[in-house]
């Protein structure tokens, strides 16, 4: 199959701003027809996985092994890819891989990225449930707490000082992004605590399992509307 011709407003490359996406998806505006106040990703990628699955992500990498080292050095790999102006090198990767140069647009190798942090996040959820691991997995879940509360603390202060400016467009802008801190910090919390109730053995797994995975549905077609 012939390479298709590559033109700098075609490729499309991830710019590492967007990423603030995984954790914060309207961080610029434009989902639940808020007003847009910066130029979006121009590629198709979606970012958001949801607050849970980046939680499970941490987990996976808290123990990593062989097995999930694999697919986290994956992950980087296809994210370095996606940036490819950024950075240089991905552009002669371009023209020697076989079969992934026939991507049009950079970006969309954080596609396999997704993928990568997908399955490690199920491997988070495996950690979950070993037994043997559950001691040292419940003071990292709690250790996660305490940092997610400074972390969440922190930028609504810091959101709330940027407010205080006169300027109605920057008050708009602040009110969106204090709006996903709060939504953000909701699903943070609640998965941590479903978390503790595995750890702690307080519900059976059936429930907890159920719990978590409606969870994650919630928080992606909802917090992540239409992407």
């Amino acid at each position: 199959t012939a390479r298709p011709e590559i033109e700098s407003d075609f490729i499309g490359p991830l710019n590492p701003i967007h990423l603030i996406k995984l954790v914060l998806p309207n961080f610029w505006g434009g989902l639940h027809r808020s007003d847009v106040w910066y130029r979006h990703d121009p590629t198709e990628t979606t970012f958001y996985l949801g607050i849970t699955a980046l939680l499970l992500i941490a987990i996976a990498l808290r123990f990593l092994d062989r097995k999930t080292l694999v697919w986290a050095v994956g992950a980087v790999f296809f994210l370095l890819l996606a940036m490819a102006d950024f950075l240089y090198w991905p552009l002669l990767f371009y023209y020697l891989a076989p079969k992934l140069n026939l991507f049009a647009r950079h970006g969309n190798y954080f596609l396999f990225t997704t993928f990568c942090l997908s399955v490690l996040a199920g491997f988070g959820m495996d950690v979950l449930w070993k037994s043997e691991k559950q001691p040292e997995t419940l003071a990292f879940v709690q250790k996660l707490g305490l940092w997610g509360l400074v972390v969440v603390s922190l930028g609504l202060m810091f959101s709330s000082a940027v407010a205080l400016i006169p300027a109605a467009e920057a008050q708009a802008r602040v009110f969106i992004i204090v709006n996903n801190q709060i939504i953000a910090a909701v699903f943070f919390f609640l998965s941590l605590g479903l978390f503790l109730l595995v750890l702690t053995r307080k519900l059976g797994p059936p429930i907890v399992q159920t719990l978590i995975f409606a969870l994650m549905v919630i928080d992606v077609f909802t917090f992540n509307s239409h992407q």
